[in-house]
């Protein structure tokens, strides 16, 4: 059940999606500018939905309770736009993971958990693990840890970057970017609102509150943990709109002398949409229902490996409810189809998220 303090940062939470954040999302072939999205970061901050410096109810910030809030705000703000979604975890992620370990920065800060390629796949199983690593996982680890820069799809107005480097002995060790040199890339495939582009690390600062190797590698077994399972609440929350946007059209458009909701095959991608919505609802719930310390990587990884395929036909399904026009911009569907495709491959597609799970069943889970 939900506590008197979980209500009303939900209920706040959805004050500020209604008032403040769907009226500047209405027209969805008009991203927000950048300086729309700042607004939204400062009132969202106000407001304590985002982590700031100064702790409170923010996202991420429950991490010795369950983590139901985090993830039902996260839905939620998706919803009404994933791109500010992604921002508002990104930025969280890093202060609250600053705060851990024991480091204090002014101004925005945004977290870059994995590297420019991936994830790594079983070699980062093992290594979390504790498994002795040969040189064919010290490879794939460079996937993590080698890039001398970092590939990063978020707000570009942070002052900061924490990120996870590894030492000569294997030990994972936080860095803190205060001076970072940035190349965008012009041409992503989702989330209109961000940038995508690489951070090559400037002055930096290492530290980690951690002095035991297992609890080192268990903090960004920790980080790992919350980052998948934030994408997989903002893909949740994209599929959530893409087929209410579905009902809504298919509840008024009329073809053959009734609403196409009427029509089996309009019902049918209706249902195909809602049930991959359902699936992953229970799966994330579940999830939910555990403290960052008793939620099992395998598992997040797991769920996640097959929530954004499921979730990615499911907003395709509710385009087709739209025919040809579902396709055009500012009817909103392509968007968010654009935005779960690139959910999907973000730190990590599915692939490699079931050769990472196969592992973790063998070493580690």
């Amino acid at each position: 059940m939900d506590s008197p303090d979980q209500d009303a940062v939900l209920a706040e939470v959805d004050r500020f999606a209604t008032r403040w954040l769907e009226p500047r999302c209405v027209r969805p072939e008009l991203p927000l500018t950048s300086r729309d999205l700042d607004a939204t970061l400062v009132e969202a901050r106000t407001l304590g939905i985002v982590a700031t410096a100064d702790p409170g109810l923010g996202l991420w910030e429950d991490l010795d309770d369950t983590l139901s809030r985090s993830l039902r705000v996260l839905v939620r703000i998706a919803r009404a736009n994933a791109g500010v979604a992604l921002a508002f975890h990104l930025e969280s992620l890093a202060r609250v993971l600053l705060r851990r370990l024991g480091f204090e920065a002014e101004g925005p800060g945004l977290a870059a958990v994995f590297g420019r390629y991936g994830i790594g796949r079983s070699a980062l199983a093992r290594f979390l693990a504790g498994v002795q690593l040969d040189e064919d996982d010290r490879a794939l680890l460079l996937d993590v840890f080698g890039a001398s820069d970092r590939l990063v799809t978020g707000h570009d107005g942070f002052s900061w970057l924490l990120w996870p480097a590894m030492e000569d002995r294997g030990t994972v060790r936080w860095c803190l970017t205060t001076t970072p040199t940035i190349r965008r890339h012009p041409h992503a495939h989702g989330f209109d609102e961000l940038a995508t582009f690489s951070v090559r690390p400037g002055m930096r600062r290492m530290g980690t509150d951690c002095t035991e190797e297992t609890a080192n590698r268990a903090l960004f077994a920790e980080a790992l943990t919350l980052h998948a399972l934030g994408l997989v609440a903002i893909a949740l929350g994209s599929a959530q709109r893409a087929h209410g946007l579905a009902r809504s059209f298919a509840a008024t458009r009329r073809q053959g002398g009734k609403t196409i909701d009427g029509h089996p095959a309009v019902q049918l991608l209706l249902a195909s949409s809602r049930g991959a919505i359902t699936s992953v609802e229970g799966s994330l719930e579940a999830l939910g229902q555990r403290s960052i310390r008793g939620a099992s990587i395998g598992r997040v990884f797991s769920v996640r490996a097959e929530a954004h395929p499921l979730l990615c036909r499911g907003a395709n399904d509710a385009l087709q409810v739209f025919g040809g026009m579902g396709y055009m911009r500012d009817v909103g569907l392509e968007k968010v189809v654009r935005d779960l495709n690139h959910l999907r491959v973000l730190s990590g597609s599915p692939p490699e998220l079931a050769l990472f799970v196969s592992a973790w069943e063998m070493h580690g889970g």
